[in-house]
């Protein structure tokens, strides 16, 4: 154990746990009342897509440049400044906006960005943070922590609602999560003093490898082998499916089924997928040497599920195949996120895998969101979009199979 007591131990596990809440609510709580942030800044559709849009892309090209920063300051200092980003980003986009009007578009996207370069620093970095100081308790951290980005997203949505329900504005929703983020910055404060001995080695550790990189001229760059971009790929294609439930299926089935049933819906498989997320570690530690045959098979059923949204308009089917739909995208997500740790022997290591497989994975996440309506608007159909969707489907149990077949070469 790298901590001097079990209290060290037990509140850097849960400061971690509180940090990883922060990994989508800061900007999905502007998702279900963008409308409003539109209708108080005189904000276009367009423009208001493009707010809702900016974390993805944001996520996706400053994923690739965390490992440096993290070479550079030190996980936990990078986690911390992270936080930050956070706090700053929040004020820009809430209030700048709002009392400079004539600057209103210009703060509002930039603190979108800033808080975005925040949430990817968390969600690219606690992996790594897991390897590097709970090694022999990868199963269940993963596990807590991965949940909690569902947790995070749903949290985000809710509060945005319920804030919203009781007559309080949308910067005072943001308002919430700044004291929020201030609370776990106060917390996680204690953590450098439990880290600091186990931090050093981690610097010695990534100076090592680096040392072995720089005189081996074998080795392999992570850019340049295959089961990274495997599993980056497979965290594309799960993300663009869960995206198009939350995000497209109501637009494209229309009236056939009301907005109180979509709700449902959503609700079904978010719930489902953050359950399945839990039992996850248990079953790839009972099975691991089945783990390539489990994951597939669930490649395999959750691409039909996906399919299935197409062509059946029957609620009562729509409420099974959503319950299983959930459950498989929080397993594959969570088996993907034990990938990072499982397949890496150091921190070093498991956040340059880490900054790979979120970059390349929300960069296609985000070109189908803005694709898959722009496909539409050129088309005048939904039916290019759903091609490239089944296409991804056809491809999802390949990219996972080699996937977890590959090794990685450090």
């Amino acid at each position: 154990m790298y901590f001097k007591t079990k209290f060290a131990f037990w509140y850097t596990a849960i400061a971690l746990c509180l940090v990883t809440l922060l990994s989508r609510a800061p900007f999905t709580e502007l998702s279900p009342i963008v409308d409003l942030v539109g209708d108080d800044l005189n904000l276009t559709k367009t423009q208001q897509g493009i707010l809702l849009s900016l974390p993805t892309f944001v996520m996706a090209f400053f994923a690739a440049l965390v490992a440096k920063v993290d070479q550079k300051l030190g996980l936990v200092v990078t986690i911390l400044y992270g936080m930050f980003a956070i706090v700053l980003g929040i004020i820009i986009r809430d209030y700048l906006s709002s009392y400079f009007a004539n600057s209103a578009i210009t703060y509002l996207y930039l603190g979108t960005l800033i808080l975005s370069v925040g949430v990817t620093i968390i969600s690219v970095l606690y992996p790594s943070f897991i390897n590097g100081f709970f090694p022999q308790h990868l199963g269940i951290l993963n596990a807590i922590n991965g949940a909690n980005i569902s947790v995070s997203s749903l949290l985000g949505t809710f509060s945005a609602l319920t804030m919203i329900g009781m007559g309080y504005s949308w910067q005072q929703v943001g308002t919430f999560w700044l004291i929020i983020t201030l609370v776990i910055i106060v917390i996680y404060l204690p953590t450098f003093k439990f880290t600091k001995a186990r931090m050093q080695e981690i610097v010695a550790e990534n100076r090592a490898v680096n040392f072995m990189a720089d005189s081996d001229k074998v080795r392999v760059s992570m850019w340049k082998q295959l089961a990274p971009w495997c599993i980056a790929i497979t965290l594309g294609i799960e993300s663009i499916n869960f995206y198009f439930a939350l995000s497209w299926f109501k637009p494209y089935i229309g009236q056939a089924i009301s907005n109180g049933q979509f709700s449902l819906l959503v609700n079904i498989f978010q719930v489902t997928s953050l359950l399945a997320s839990l039992v996850t570690p248990v079953i790839v530690m009972r099975y691991t040497k089945h783990l390539t045959s489990i994951l597939v098979l669930s490649c395999i059923i959750f691409s039909f599920t996906t399919v299935l949204m197409f062509f059946v308009t029957n609620y009562i089917i729509l409420v099974v195949d959503f319950i299983l739909f959930g459950a498989l995208a929080g397993f594959i997500l969570a088996v993907l996120l034990l990938l990072l740790s499982y397949k890496t022997k150091t921190a070093g290591a498991t956040s340059r895998l880490s900054s790979l497989v979120n970059s390349v994975g929300f960069l296609l996440a985000a070109i189908y969101l803005f694709g898959f309506g722009w496909l539409f608007d050129l088309t005048g159909s939904y039916t290019a979009g759903i091609g490239v969707t089944i296409l991804g489907c056809i491809i999802l149990p390949f990219v996972a199979y080699i996937a977890t077949k590959r090794e990685i070469i450090e």
